[in-house]
């Protein structure tokens, strides 16, 4: 039986329309009789960050990738109650109207027939609630046959969580979270109070090291209670307490001690209210193995504070335990159903072993073509021993864009689209956030450790335990601390990820020629995109990433590439678009009665924030680009004056180091 989950909104990828907010992280999954074949989450393919649009390009990647035809799909799951799904649109997008409104079954059918080219039969649509899904995701990627199954998210449905207890594939609900009692909103308050933004919650954990959250620990103890059983209630007045305590930090401004100090508060009230709940879990149901999805899973702080808790023998986390990886448990859950109604008795699946699931970058054949369309701008060699010529280039100091294989299904590389560095400099941290990341200072990166030496760096509760998802963050050995300045948090600690032979032979082969280069068998890992994209997933997205960044060198498949010494002419022979997620207008704006001036802007349909403002003449190019005219004709018809080429192209440099347009070699 073959198994589509769909995870996604309605909306197409040039519309804002308010039906795609009605999810996030939209991402496809194929199954066939239970086995994996294919995750890939939207945001890869239409290069919108936690794209919410109609999943049309993953669904379809899905399906070629593994030769499907529409006609092989026997199920597809969708990962919402459709009674609360219908409810929620009405309500929300459309309170005033009394006309017939379309469901969510209704839309489904339409989105297949007018985006995926291909009509659903009504009785291969499965509803799985949202919850159910996230739990069915982490039990049957577990590996476990019994396990206290826990979900702790934002919101869904109308919980924000649930609990069960599952014993060789039977499943008990223990207890359901009301959204009142949600951790994810708990958290994201905070969040926005400390200056960001929804899906920024990472930053917070990031920060919290950095503060003394015995300061404000008393005042968050304020806002929630816990109770008998593992109970507990949010009070609802945290947003108050936090305005009393201090003013707002607006975005932009500068992180202070304080809003250290609130962020760290708030990871130990995070902490002290799952702790509760699972001590008293564990003890009502015996099981020594815990399963964890939902927003929250992604804590990674916390979850190594459960993992040394001692609770549980084995933790595991679905690697995308956010709503991209709905899909996936979505998908299982309709599998395993589908075995009950067959009175098949139920064979546990083995462990998830690896993400490496999604888009594939071929051979080297393939490769060699991508690059040889970029050839004004690349030098690029094929090396008879990649692994062993970047280590030496690490070694050296370099920082690299490693780009390998299948791409990486949820939010973290691991080894097959990532940016990888020497570990032991301390400095490397603020080199790597200058050249690509232009992110936050205090937010660390990850060490990605051969698993045969894991236990000389890390302090890992159990001999022979694989962290291969980045999900945990464990503490460094302290004598490993100094020798592993660049991943080594503040408070001594790193998100560990294991790399194995078997698994992904490239990065371990990198990694160990490293090793036999330095004594360190680790190096720096971070995720390969810049702070305006999504993480690269093809060929074509590394090379824009690496030519719009300051990575030393490149590295696809067998290939190590080196950027020219670009000119400004160089660009002459490019054609340009504009994404179909951003839109030109052109607009007037009134000073005075007397007074008028124009407004040339690029906007971003997805976001109403996220206006650029542009020069009339990058307007005017931009207006005629077609993708397949060349710059230099183009300015020609839009008569621009040679004596502002030059200022117009470095405007075109930006909008592409921002993404906000397409630059393609002629």
């Amino acid at each position: 039986m073959i198994i589509l989950g769909f995870q996604a909104g309605f909306d197409p990828v040039y519309s804002r329309g308010v039906l795609g907010e009605i999810c996030h992280d939209s991402s496809a999954v194929m199954i066939q009789d239970g086995k994996l074949l294919a995750a890939i989450e939207e945001e890869r393919m239409d290069r919108i960050k936690h794209s919410n649009k109609v999943a049309s390009l993953a669904v379809s990647a899905c399906m070629s990738g593994n030769r499907i035809a529409a006609r092989d799909i026997d199920k597809i799951a969708i990962p919402c109650i459709e009674s609360c799904a219908d409810a929620y649109i009405r309500r929300v997008f459309f309170p005033e109207t009394n006309e017939q409104i379309k469901g969510v079954r209704e839309l489904a059918h339409e989105i297949f027939d007018k985006y995926m080219g291909f009509s659903i039969p009504d009785k291969k649509l499965v509803f799985v609630p949202h919850h159910q899904a996230h739990a069915a995701s982490a039990y049957y990627c577990s590996g476990y046959n019994n396990a206290l199954v826990l979900v702790l998210d934002g919101s869904g449905d109308i919980f924000s969580g649930i609990a069960c207890s599952v014993n060789d594939g039977v499943w008990k609900n223990l207890r359901e979270f009301s959204v009142p009692q949600s951790l994810g909103e708990f958290y994201l308050c905070v969040t926005r109070y400390l200056g960001f933004s929804l899906f920024d919650e990472y930053k917070v954990m990031g920060l919290a090291p950095y503060g003394n959250a015995s300061k404000y620990k008393k005042l968050f103890r304020q806002s929630y209670q816990l109770l008998p059983e593992g109970e507990y209630q949010i009070l609802g007045n945290l947003e108050d307490l936090l305005c009393e305590a201090g003013p707002r930090r607006r975005k932009g401004e500068p992180v202070t001690q304080y809003h250290k100090d609130i962020a760290a508060a708030l990871q130990n009230a995070l902490e002290d209210i799952v702790f509760h709940l699972i001590k008293y879990l564990q003890k009502e149901t015996g099981h020594r193995q815990l399963c964890l999805a939902g927003g929250v899973a992604h804590n990674c702080t916390l979850n190594g504070k459960i993992l040394y808790l001692g609770l549980f023998d084995d933790v595991f986390i679905q690697p995308a335990a956010h709503d991209g990886g709905l899909a996936l448990g979505g998908a299982l859950f309709v599998h395993y159903s589908e075995e009950e109604k067959k009175g098949k008795q139920y064979q546990p699946p083995p462990p998830l072993e690896h993400v490496y699931l999604g888009t594939d970058v071929d051979s080297n054949d393939t490769i060699n073509n991508d690059l040889i369309a970029w050839k004004d701008f690349i030098e690029f060699e094929l090396e008879s021993d990649i692994s062993d010529k970047a280590a030496l280039l690490l070694a050296e100091g370099s920082i690299i864009g490693w780009v390998q294989g299948r791409a990486e299904f949820g939010p973290r590389a691991l080894g097959n689209r990532s940016i990888l560095a020497d570990p032991r400099p301390a400095e490397n941290m603020s080199i790597i956030n200058k050249m690509v990341k232009k992110r936050e200072s205090f937010r660390p990166f990850a060490p990605a450790v051969l698993e045969e030496y894991a236990q000389d760096y890390f302090e890992i509760p159990r001999k022979n335990m694989r962290f291969p998802f980045m999900t945990f963050v464990l503490k460094v050995r302290e004598d490993k601390r100094k020798l592993l300045g660049a991943t080594t948090h503040v408070d001594g600690t790193a998100r560990i990820q294991t790399v194995s032979r078997k698994t992904n032979e490239s990065f371990w082969s990198l990694i160990d020629n490293f090793r036999k280069r330095t004594g360190v068998p680790v190096l720096l890992n971070t995720s390969f995109n810049n702070n305006a994209e999504p993480i690269v997933d093809s060929v074509n997205d590394a090379i824009v990433s690496f030519l719009t960044t300051d990575l030393h060198y490149l590295v696809i498949g067998d290939y190590l590439i080196k950027k020219k010494n670009i000119k400004s002419k160089q660009f002459l022979q490019t054609t340009l678009s504009v994404p179909s997620f951003c839109t030109l207008t052109q607009s007037r704006k009134f000073h005075s009665s007397s007074e008028m001036s124009w407004l040339w802007e690029l906007r971003r349909n997805y976001d109403t924030r996220s206006v650029l403002s542009i020069s009339p003449e990058a307007y005017r190019i931009l207006s005629q680009a077609d993708g397949r005219t060349p710059l230099n004709l183009l300015f020609r018809e839009c008569k621009i004056n040679r004596e502002i080429q030059a200022t117009v192209i470095e405007e075109i440099k930006t909008l592409w180091a921002s993404r906000s347009i397409i630059l393609t070699p002629v």
